[in-house]
C-alpha cells in the first residue's frame, strides 16, 4: 500500500487467508462486501466490510495515493475473493 493519511501498510494474500502487517488476517468467508471509491481529488479507497471473530462487523479502509495502486490492489481482492476453496 502507499502511504497517504496514515502508515504504509503490507497486504498479503496467502491461500484463503487476507491479512494486514503479519496479523492472523480473515478468511475470504468473513468478507461481506468490498467497494471502491474515487474522491474528487487525488485520493483513492477501497473499504472492506467483514465479520469479526467474534461475530460483529467492521470495516477496513485502503486509502491509495495513486489509482493504478488502487487498482492493482482491488484486482488482487477480486482474484483472491473468486479463487476456489
Amino acid at each position: 500500500m502507499d502511504r497517504w493519511e496514515g502508515a504504509e501498510c503490507i497486504v498479503k494474500f496467502d491461500g484463503d487467508n487476507m491479512s494486514v502487517d503479519g496479523s492472523a488476517g480473515i478468511k475470504k468467508n468473513q468478507i461481506i462486501s468490498f467497494s471502491s471509491h474515487w474522491g474528487s481529488d487525488v485520493r483513492k479507497y477501497v473499504d472492506v466490510l467483514y465479520r469479526t471473530s467474534d461475530g460483529g462487523v467492521s470495516v477496513a479502509q485502503f486509502g491509495f495515493r495513486y489509482g493504478n495502486r488502487a487498482k492493482q490492489f482491488l484486482n488482487a481482492l477480486v482474484l483472491f475473493m473468486a479463487k476456489k476453496e
